[in-house]
């Protein structure tokens, strides 16, 4: 579980680095002519059951310039949130969660609930 975690935070911070570089740069921005407002992107990474949800936020393609003088004070954000259980078991035909109050029937809402405030953000 630990090694999925890791390896979803590793996906997580390059897909989101991509995918806002790439929107970035179809904005007409590159390394040498910076971004002059923020590009941010969601993403929802899943095996199926444990989801983990992350936020990007570019605020420079300028991070490998090497020139005298050239000073680059802004720096990206990524942050990956901890992986959420959708079900903890399945016995006929039915999907259980572990609560603080045990085991309930169902799917555990806050991964529902996290799906909704991705897709209802602007």
């Amino acid at each position: 579980a630990e090694i999925w975690q890791e390896c979803a935070k590793a996906q997580a911070v390059a897909s989101l680095f991509t995918t806002l570089c790439a929107q970035a740069h179809t904005h007409g921005f590159t390394q040498y002519t910076d971004v002059t407002r923020p590009f941010t992107s969601q993403m929802m990474l899943s095996n199926g059951v444990d989801f983990v949800f992350a936020v990007g936020q570019l605020n420079t393609l300028a991070i490998n310039i090497e020139c005298d003088g050239f000073d680059n004070p802004k720096t990206n954000v990524c942050h990956v949130e901890s992986p959420i259980r959708l079900y903890d078991a399945f016995r006929e035909g039915k999907f259980y969660h572990m609560t603080t109050e045990g085991e309930k029937e169902g799917f555990n809402s806050k991964v529902l609930l996290r799906i909704l405030q991705m897709l209802l953000r602007d």
